[in-house]
């Protein structure tokens, strides 16, 4: 297998795991915890949120209190499945329209070293019509320090190494940049905290 175990400052290896709501979400958790979180616990939730909701004025009317509550919900099967193998899991909720561009920013912005994402749930015959979808654009468009790992129905379908190692100099815990916010469990309504299942 082609997985990086790339160490930053504390020796662990940078792995994010992008999930959403469907089915293959939860299998590239399973694979990647069996597969490459094996000799660190520790690994990054990471989802994108495209949709917001609109007011009938037009403006923005989700209050940050209901989008930690729903992200706290969002993220609740995952961290259980964490905490019962005795995975730390830092959980990081990103917003924006485009989430191939997000996942992308925020490897460059992390140093990620490997990224697992579940295979597109649409069917091959919409796939023909429409653009790329987000494993195969993540599979073109992720930088060549970190390796992507595309799974379906807990098995590996389309993998791409890193071709070159991560500099040194790139901190290896997540930074905060325009559109994310890092859930907590439950917490305070702050919209940036961390949360470490598995304590």
């Amino acid at each position: 297998m082609a997985a990086r175990r790339a160490k930053g400052k504390d020796s662990k290896p940078n792995t994010v795991i992008a999930i959403d709501k469907d089915k293959n979400s939860q299998h590239a958790l399973k694979w990647a915890v069996e597969n490459i979180v094996v000799d660190s616990p520790n690994c990054i939730l990471l989802h994108v949120q495209t949709k917001l909701r609109i007011g009938a004025a037009g403006e923005n009317t989700e209050a940050p209190h209901d989008n930690q509550e729903e992200a706290h919900q969002f993220f609740l099967p995952f961290r259980g499945f964490c905490a019962r193998k005795g995975i730390i899991a830092t959980e990081v909720l990103l917003h924006d329209i485009d989430i191939s561009s997000a996942i992308v920013d925020y490897i460059n912005n992390n140093s990620i070293a490997n990224i697992v994402l579940g295979s597109s749930a649409r069917n091959s015959f919409l796939k023909k019509f429409k653009s790329a979808d987000v494993p195969t654009t993540l599979l073109k468009t992720t930088p060549d320090t970190c390796a992507v790992f595309i799974v379906s129905k807990g098995r590996l379908l389309a993998s791409r190494s890193a071709s070159r190692l991560q500099t040194p100099q790139h901190s290896p815990h997540p930074t905060k940049q325009p559109g994310l916010s890092m859930v907590s469990d439950p917490g305070p309504t702050s919209s940036t905290s961390s949360s470490e299942s598995g304590r």
